[in-house]
């Protein structure tokens, strides 16, 4: 599944699932458990039902916005892993610290949230004609019941907070790295990185056709400022692109090629900074599966 095409047709990446076909309505009890919950929120996008949508959506959720167009879609598996095995196929050499700084900002956060507990749900699909995509939802249990939160494998360390080094400017300008994929191509190799971003929970405004971005890998170094081609929201309170609320989500697109000469290759590491006006920033390393064999879209 061409994950640009997919998001730009319901706002959100759908890549999960369960053995079965998608298309009949059915009653799921979310309360079940988080692979329930996830099979009826697909089924919920399948319906093109958007009460029901909203229903399965906590009330902080980010990176989903409603839609009642319909998908054929199959879902082919989902399955509810630990915060240990998700963190570990996405980074082999990740540290058990690093885990459990994950662990530990991802139980802050569904504290801060009033949820009792939280899962990630893997999931792989299919849409006739999209194609097919795998990925994470992560899923929050408030009330006794799961419902969406975010997609991905959940909130993610602060890097501000990591340093403690930045000045006021600069975290009141922070701005949120959420995610990045890539796109597989048919020689098995990566031709776009796609980048969610957000602001810092301290943040004020950030525009974002003033940010800088750097790339680094091995020497082939580039860096630019976004431009409104490179942006679509996901989900925003305004009409531009212009982060002015937490929640708001965009997605930045960049052309492999464009920034390291040629398309990345599996097991190949880069290095995405972003900087504000303000001159906050912020980076996140890019790290290619060491196989790209069946794949369309992978979490770098």
């Amino acid at each position: 599944m061409n994950r640009r095409t997919f998001v730009g047709s319901v706002s959100i990446t759908l890549t999960a699932g369960i053995a079965g076909c998608v298309g009949d309505s059915f009653d799921f009890d979310t309360d079940d458990s988080p692979e329930a919950a996830a099979e009826a929120f697909f089924q919920a996008i399948a319906d093109g039902d958007s009460e029901r949508q909203e229903e399965l959506l906590h009330e902080e959720a980010t990176g989903f916005s409603t839609s009642s167009e319909e998908f054929d879609l199959t879902i082919k598996e989902i399955e509810s892993q630990t915060t240990e095995e998700v963190v570990e196929q996405e980074d082999q050499s990740v540290t058990e610290d690093e885990i459990e700084e994950i662990r530990a900002t991802i139980e802050e956060q569904i504290d801060e949230i009033g949820a009792t507990d939280y899962a990630h749900v893997y999931y792989e699909i299919e849409d006739e004609e999209h194609g097919s995509e795998e990925e994470y939802l992560f899923l929050v249990e408030e009330d006794g019941e799961w419902v969406f939160y975010q997609w991905g494998i959940g909130p993610e360390p602060e890097r501000a907070e990591a340093t403690g080094e930045e000045t006021s400017q600069e975290i009141s300008e922070e701005i949120h790295i959420q995610s990045a994929t890539g796109t597989v191509t048919d020689d098995k190799t990566i031709d776009e990185i796609m980048i969610i971003v957000g602001k810092g929970q301290e943040s004020d405004e950030i525009d974002l056709e003033t940010v800088m971005y750097l790339f680094f890998m091995d020497g082939n170094d580039s860096s630019g400022t976004i431009s409104a081609d490179q942006i679509d929201a996901i989900t925003a309170v305004t009409d531009d692109y212009v982060i002015t609320d937490r929640a708001d989500r965009y997605e930045l697109y960049f052309e492999a090629a464009a920034q390291f000469g040629s398309n990345l290759e599996a097991g190949e590491r880069a290095t995405v900074e972003l900087i504000t006006e303000g001159g906050g920033r912020t980076s996140e390393e890019l790290k290619v599966p060491d196989s790209l064999v069946d794949r369309e879209n992978v979490i770098l």
